[in-house]
Formats: C-alpha cells, structure tokens, sequence
C-alpha cells in the first residue's frame, strides 16, 4: 500500500503539470554578436522547439527595425521538433552599443516571442597608402 501511495505521489504533480497543447522553447532568447566593423553583416538563426503535445505553427516574423531583415517561412512543427528564424543585421552607418530585436509569432500560449541581439559596432579598419606600399 504504501508503494502505491509513493507512486501516485510522484505521478499526480507531473500529470497536473503537462504542456497541453503546443509549446515553444528556445535554445537562447538574447543574441550578444560581439564587437564587429561598420558594414559587416551579422547573421543569426535562434532556434526553438515544440515542447507541447499539439503542432506548433510559426506563422509570422518581424523585425524591430529596417536595418534588419528577418529570414523565415512559416512552419508547422510536430511535437519534439524544431525550427529557427534568422535575423540578417547590417551595421553600415551604425556606431556603438546596438541593441536590437525580432519578434516571432505562433499559436503557443506564451506569444509573441521578443528575441533580442546586441553588440558592439566599431569604425571599419583602413590601411593608409604609406602602409599599403611598404
């Protein structure tokens, strides 16, 4: 009796507390790219997963602003599989500390997803001639 007292005990939390329906979980939600010269092109994929029991459809992806473009294509997702959606950042005429994000969209409860990148922009790197002819 008191095995099957233990047993019950340990299932009944677990039970209450299954992911119905889908689910959404990422690998990372903030992005740091480091320190990069003006005008590199940064490029990131954050990649998620179907923790939930039902199909988890990605339906929409946007970025926080026009110097970023945002890879995806809607995507059904069974449970246990995963996908990702590519940020595509260009640092042309950007200096400093830049913080910035995408924002995905599902059918998981817990939606949008806000999924931030950031970093350090520094002036581009020349060469002056004296250096280049020596």
């Amino acid at each position: 009796m008191l095995h099957l007292l233990f047993w019950t005990v340990l299932m009944v939390p677990s039970y209450l507390t299954a992911q119905t329906g889908p689910g959404i979980a990422f690998e990372i939600e903030e992005h740091n790219f480091g320190t990069v010269e003006m005008g590199t092109v940064v490029r990131y994929t954050f990649i998620y997963r179907n923790t939930g029991n039902q199909p988890l459809i990605a339906s929409k992806a946007k970025a926080g602003c026009g110097c970023t473009k945002v890879e995806f294509t809607a995507d059904t997702l069974a449970p246990g599989e995963s996908g990702g959606v590519t940020y595509v950042f260009d640092t042309q005429n950007r200096l400093g500390n830049e913080r910035n994000s995408l924002t995905l969209w599902t059918n998981a409860k817990e939606t949008p997803h806000k999924l931030k990148f950031h970093g350090v922009i520094v002036p581009r790197q020349t060469q002056s001639e004296d250096a280049i002819e020596r």
